[in-house]
């Protein structure tokens, strides 16, 4: 593993994002450190939303990292650009289109290959803390069928993979420095240009049941969802609606 990065492996517990988060309030990691699991029984995604891990087949790890300066203004381009660094190495690695299902979601075609859970510490309006969980199906060849379209790297890739390796790498490529979120070049265009559906018809479902269409036409700098349609413009934010696939 990385020196520079402490990682923790735990052979089985609940969520590393909440141990984690346990174990920074107790001063008990420093950043950057790494909480990892080949078998996490109660993971989440976003809107509380649980996440499936195998036994033994697929990565869930929860990486901690500190920022000194950063603005709580930059919380959108922090997220922003850590799945962009997610989606970066993934398609490197496979050889494979990857995009990014907004808000956080690892896309290879219509399935979805993993996902991301943020959650930043806020201290005297800065960011103070980065909680970034991870959950990549790897090896996993069968599914529960409750999930509507997952896929593994080993489906996509046809090969299995070495857990160790990609936990390092999905380390290193989430180690990145304050400059880097504040002075980054055409960090919006580029998640917009690696956004899943960008620029194409889609449906949508309201908490109300109502199902709008239109083509999107980006994520702003707050992290709205625009939607365009043939009478009007939408405007959505997080958990406000969710796509059709």
């Amino acid at each position: 593993m990385d020196k520079d990065i402490e990682y923790i492996y735990l052979a089985e517990t609940q969520s590393t994002n909440q141990i984690a988060t346990a174990f920074l309030n107790e001063a008990k990691i420093s950043p950057p450190s790494c909480i990892y699991t080949f078998n996490q029984t109660s993971g989440k995604g976003q809107f509380d939303r649980s996440w499936y891990g195998g036994r033994n087949k697929n990565i869930c790890l929860t990486m901690v990292l500190q920022f000194v300066g950063l603005p709580v203004q930059y919380q959108l381009r922090l997220n922003k650009a850590i799945a962009l660094r997610l989606r970066a190495y993934f398609q490197t690695i496979s050889g494979i289109d990857m995009k990014i299902k907004w808000p956080n979601d690892l896309y290879a075609g219509d399935k979805k290959l993993g996902g991301l859970l943020i959650q930043n510490s806020i201290v005297n309006k800065e960011i103070a803390y980065c909680i970034i969980g991870v959950g990549v199906n790897i090896n996993e060849l069968e599914f529960p069928p409750s999930l509507p379209n997952p896929v593994s790297l080993l489906g996509l890739t046809g090969k299995e993979w070495d857990l160790i390796e990609l936990i390092k790498g999905i380390t290193n490529q989430l180690c990145f420095g304050t400059e880097e979120i504040i002075h980054g070049i055409h960090l919006e265009d580029q998640y917009n240009k690696h956004l899943f559906k960008y620029q194409q018809s889609c449906s949508f479902i309201t908490k109300d049941g109502v199902v709008v269409t239109g083509k999107i036409n980006g994520v702003d700098d707050k992290g709205f969802l625009h939607l365009i349609s043939e009478d009007e413009r939408h405007t959505f934010t997080f958990g406000e609606v969710q796509m059709i696939i």
